[in-house]
């Protein structure tokens, strides 16, 4: 035998065809994914089973022998070096052959496969080019009696599944057919782009379409989450498509769905192509999810972290969006993927496990992510962005090492703490040092927290407060509520000789409602003695220039 394999090249050139062959090459798998093993499926054409001391089987490299090869009458084999891999990936019927045998490597790029029996004569010969082809995608014949050596007749699995081994094949024709040829989501605009085609020997020319999300994330897809249902008229046996990716709800959040696309027509004969899935970044409502804490400046040992809280009532699936430094704005690396923040609740995502070291009640917690793509954070001036898949940002800073807290303290290895969850994340009197030993308040509310109280036109809270780094209410909340739609306020901080000691905001654009925070500290950064201060607080209406003013008692106690 290996004497005749070693000279099969040199009398190729003398084998006889045979007509009319009873046994094909029907499906091939040249450039599987992942662990699925390359594979042949061949058919019996005949009425007839079909029996073989040995088969032989080539590409353009080499040709091996397959011995005892046995086949029923109008039945599919398939032919692969693993079958338990195959089985993993592939579902056949058990009445499906199975030969695990060592077929000749098929190229990556194109190659010829040629099927003869004992007496050297071919049976049967294809010829593919993955020009025409998609990886992880099988290239089936749609005729099985003509010549497979072009892509006319050698086409790409049209199956949901990218391929159809032990049955029949997706792009073989029937009288009526219906397909979905392609369907994909288009990176510039997100919209839905659909292809479909009447492949049948006789034309369809109207179907219905309906695309349907999965929105509570269960894999199943039913009625009530159809977002799209229309009746599509063909010409010349194709239509395209182009559906926006709106949800059409604003009861869901804008996440990444798994989409079902399906074609149905009264009168089709193979709705085994009808069907068509993949995960697509839809639009609904936009969530409202803010980073919290930030851990920057570390030293070996302690893992950098960012915190994000969910404001919502909902969970939220933050799966392929992304969180950005100023490095690597919007670089793939930095993509999210199936992270769910529960609601009303805090998530960290970390540098490493060290975190879990630093910071024990964690492991519990099961609230923390560490991503494969590490974020380098700078230990100053640094940009972050959190935002969806098609750019929208839910929230973005610039934080600089000066936030921290100006007291003679060690501020590394202790991160920047938002002083109350609603207040702008964008703005330096949003943020300051945590006050923890530990350094940090992962994955809990934070160390320096104020509640905010909205209770009539000007409140503080907490009053009387303290500066004091070593307890908590380091800083009050001067919340406000106007009666104007749109105006410039003023807040200034006066001592009881009223000379003014701080300036918190000026003539800064507000709606009618917001909030402020005073650290207890003059100007130039420095605490104030202890004492009562007087908030003078000033708002302009825009455009009548109408004011409001008033005055607030604020103690700053031990």
């Amino acid at each position: 035998m290996n004497s005749f394999i070693s000279l099969f090249g040199v009398i190729i050139i003398c084998l006889s065809i045979e007509s009319h062959s009873q046994i094909i090459v029907n499906e091939l798998m040249p450039v599987p994914n992942g662990s699925e093993p390359e594979w042949i499926e061949i058919f019996n054409t005949s009425d007839n089973d079909y029996s073989q001391d040995y088969l032989i089987i080539c590409d353009m490299a080499s040709c091996r022998a397959l011995q005892n090869f046995y086949l029923e009458r109008n039945s599919y084999c398939i032919i692969t070096k693993d079958t338990t891999a195959f089985k993993s990936h592939r579902t056949i019927s058990d009445n499906v052959r199975l030969y695990q045998f060592n077929i000749p490597t098929l190229n990556n790029t194109f190659d010829s496969l040629k099927v003869f029996n004992k007496d050297t004569v071919l049976l049967d010969g294809l010829f593919y080019d993955m020009k025409h082809g998609i990886k992880g995608v099988s290239f089936e014949r749609v005729h099985p009696d003509l010549p497979a050596t072009t892509p006319s007749n050698l086409k790409p699995s049209a199956d949901i599944s990218g391929a159809t081994p032990g049955k029949r094949n997706s792009v073989f024709p029937v009288d009526y057919d219906i397909s979905i040829t392609s369907a994909a989501q288009n990176t510039d605009d997100y919209t839905i782009s659909v292809l479909i085609e009447s492949i049948g020997i006789k034309s369809i020319n109207s179907v219905r379409l309906v695309l349907y999300a999965d929105m509570n994330f269960d894999n199943i897809f039913d009625e009530s989450e159809a977002i799209y249902d229309s009746q599509i008229d063909l010409n010349d046996n194709i239509a395209i498509v182009e559906l926006d990716n709106s949800l059409n709800t604003q009861e869901i959040f804008s996440s990444i769905f798994n989409l079902q696309i399906e074609v149905i027509a009264t009168n089709d004969d193979n709705p085994e192509n009808n069907f068509s899935r993949f995960p697509a970044f839809m639009k609904g409502k936009t969530p409202k999810i803010t980073i919290n804490e930030i851990m920057f400046d570390t030293e070996a040992g302690y893992a950098e972290y960012l915190e994000l809280y969910n404001h919502e009532s909902k969970s939220v699936n933050l799966s392929g969006f992304g969180l950005y430094d100023r490095a690597e704005l919007w670089s793939a690396r930095y993509i999210i993927n199936n992270l769910i923040i529960p609601p009303k609740e805090y998530y960290v995502i970390a540098y490493d496990s060290t975190i879990f070291e630093n910071f024990a009640y964690l492991e519990n917690m099961n609230n923390t992510f560490i991503p494969n793509n590490k974020l380098n954070l700078n230990n100053n001036d640094d940009l972050l962005v959190l935002a969806m898949p098609d750019k929208s940002i839910l929230d973005s800073l610039t934080y600089f090492s000066t936030w921290h807290l100006k007291d003679d303290i060690d501020t590394k290895n202790r991160s920047l703490e938002k002083i109350n969850i609603e207040m702008p994340s964008s703005e330096k009197m949003s943020w300051t040092t945590c006050l923890q030993p530990s350094g940090g308040t992962p994955g809990m509310q934070n160390s320096t927290y104020v509640e905010l109280v909205r209770d009539g036109m000007l409140n503080v809270s907490p009053n009387p407060f303290s500066p004091n780094v070593t307890k908590e209410g380091s800083h009050c909340l001067i919340s406000y509520s106007l009666i104007y739609e749109k105006a410039k306020i003023t807040a200034k901080i006066y001592d009881l000789a009223a000379n003014p000691v701080r300036t918190i905001l000026s003539e800064h654009w507000t709606s009618n409602e917001g909030f402020f925070a005073w650290d207890g500290r003059d100007d130039s950064g420095l605490k104030l003695p202890v004492g009562p201060y007087i908030l003078y607080f000033e708002a302009i209406e825009s455009p009548s220039g109408e004011a409001y003013l008033d005055k607030v008692m604020i103690v700053i106690a031990e």
